[in-house]
């Protein structure tokens, strides 16, 4: 149950004694506290109303298209005062008689229906995404994670390790907001597995969490990047030059970096045991058979295997990193066949290991940007082994190196090319939305042992009103000691009522 507490700070009240009775019971309202279990309902705000365009501007989604719900506290049929919750200071209902007090209960439940008339029982606005036909065309302006409905839930305390029986505790229960994207149903109410308290320090008042499926939905595609960082053969250089008479042929490898003409069915990234994801590509090969134009028995061959290749993504549970790796090896194989002789050959395999980390750091009024490393050098190792037995220009080992060389500067100048394509793909997609916008910070994100994305969150600066000198509940969270938990699912805001 969601409850709504109203504070009184001052003021009296007078009731009669009865109907009949001139006598005058009077109370200082002073430190009361109403409570009323309440309902959160919407109400739809049509695009061509100036509210709507007023939110617009407000929010700086000005050429986002999404609909407009107002958030209210429903007094139509849900509202209901809470006399257990509810604190009349120095004073109790029982002082008064019968006719007394329903008077006083009688002014109490009219009271919140005179705060939805007047437009107080407004919590806020939520933005929802439309299923229209341009829905997903979303622009520069528009949110990462457009939510598609909200709801909420009021978790009960279960003890510091989640062992306890439920307890309404008011001062330690969770109440959650879950949005929900891409127009998902949300849980039922009480569904989601409690996982026990997760604090940061006493400053930490409310945690956002984003799940792992939504956050990661929207990550490995743009991780998808690393098809940039596959060596592919290209068809090797042989050519026959007839002179000089000891080495007429000409040979080179060719290949180039990125798999430019992966389909959508290639690179898929799959989980893996450790938590993260992989992905991988089958064996590429290209050759290429040249003959010696006198001589029909006479040729060269020129192979290129692009193997071994594959990538995982990971994050750092307690960390706002993560990490891109890959590997792949290249082998170059060049074969002489000569006619009454003995073949000659060389080859050399290259393998190339690379890495690429990411970190989030937040925006205080409600966003994540993404800084990949920007100088990848040392990032990129590459090893190699070679065998040769033909006559060439140079050594084999030094044929070997030159290729190394030459494919470790390709890989580096890829995965700059990477980090700079990363950074562009998610400038434009660093804004998470967030429940209470104006009324918290974020700070501090890092992932979780499931690669849930969690973010701290903390008042935007204005101090909230204090507690109540006197009476057991408070009206507003306070800004220490507070716990939070942490829940599976969509997007939530957990804050402690």
């Amino acid at each position: 149950m969601l409850y709504f507490l109203l504070a009184l700070k001052n003021g009296e009240l007078a009731v009669y004694e009865s109907d009949e009775s001139d006598t005058l019971f009077k109370w200082d309202i002073k430190d009361w506290v109403l409570a009323f279990n309440v309902v959160i309902n919407q109400k739809k705000i049509t695009k061509d109303s100036e509210e709507y365009k007023k939110f617009k501007e407000r929010a700086g989604l000005p050429e986002s298209n999404f609909s407009l719900a107002q958030l209210f506290i429903d007094a139509s049929s849900s509202t209901k005062f809470n006399q257990d919750l509810t604190t009349f200071g120095e004073h109790n209902l029982s002082e008064l008689t019968p006719a007394a007090k329903a008077s006083v209960l009688q002014f109490i439940d009219h009271w919140i229906k005179v705060m939805s008339e007047s437009g107080s029982s407004i919590l806020g606005y939520s933005a929802q995404r439309e299923q229209t036909k341009g829905a997903d065309e979303l622009n520069k302006y528009a949110p990462s994670f457009p939510p598609t409905s909200i709801d909420y839930f009021c978790y009960p305390w279960r003890g510091a390790d989640g062992s306890g029986a439920n307890k309404d505790d008011q001062d330690s229960n969770a109440l959650s907001y879950l949005l929900m994207s891409d127009f998902k149903n949300p849980p039922a109410e009480g569904a989601m597995q409690y996982s026990g308290p997760w604090v940061d320090g006493d400053d930490r008042v409310a945690s956002f969490c984003m799940n792992r499926a939504l956050f990661w939905n929207w990550m490995l595609p743009i991780a998808r990047q690393v098809v940039a960082m596959t060596p592919v053969p290209d068809t090797p250089h042989v050519s026959y030059a007839g002179t000089p008479s000891d080495m007429p042929w000409r040979t080179r490898p060719k290949y180039h970096i990125g798999d430019t003409n992966a389909s959508a069915d290639d690179y898929k990234w799959v989980p893996n045991p450790s938590g993260g994801w992989s992905t991988s590509s089958p064996m590429k090969f290209e050759q290429n058979k040249v003959t010696d134009p006198h001589n029909s028995n006479d040729w060269m061959i020129g192979e290129e295997w692009g193997d071994e290749i594959q990538a995982t993504v990971s994050f750092g549970a307690g960390t706002e990193r993560l990490t891109v790796k890959g590997g792949s090896k290249f082998r170059y194989q060049i074969d002489h066949h000569r006619d009454g002789l003995s073949g000659t050959s060389f080859w050399v395999e290259v393998f190339t290991d690379w890495q690429l980390s990411i970190d989030m750091t937040s925006i205080e009024e409600g966003g994540i940007v993404f800084h990949p490393k920007e100088n990848n050098d040392e990032d990129v190792k590459v090893t190699y082994k070679e065998y040769g037995d033909m006559k060439m220009e140079s050594t084999a080992e030094d044929l070997a190196g030159g290729i190394a060389d030459q494919v470790k500067q390709n890989m580096t100048a890829a995965l700059d090319s990477v980090s700079d394509t990363l950074s562009q793909a998610m400038a434009n997609a660093n804004r998470l939305c967030l429940p209470a916008a104006g009324t918290f910070f974020m700070k501090d994100p890092v992932f979780n042992d499931g690669g849930d994305l969690l973010i701290k969150l903390e008042y935007d600066g204005a101090d909230p009103p204090p507690p109540p000198s006197k009476g057991k509940y408070r009206f507003r969270p306070p800004m220490s000691t507070t716990s939070v938990r942490r829940l599976d699912f969509n997007a939530v805001a957990v804050v402690n009522p």
